[in-house]
């Protein structure tokens, strides 16, 4: 997540909520959502985790 997004709230996604990318394979890959964050323009940003644990 970019440092200039000026995020103001962090509220927690709920645990069903996850992503979908498409890898080199062409499988999906679902990823879930961990926080909803409330930036200081009313945007929403979902930040999701890797199989790395990095969020």
């Amino acid at each position: 997540m970019n440092k200039n997004h000026n995020i103001i709230q962090i509220m927690p996604a709920p645990k069903s909520l996850y992503s979908t990318y498409k890898n080199s394979e062409v499988e999906n890959i679902y990823t879930r959502i961990m926080c909803i964050a409330l930036t200081k323009d009313d945007d929403f940003k979902f930040c999701n985790v890797d199989d790395s644990g990095y969020i």
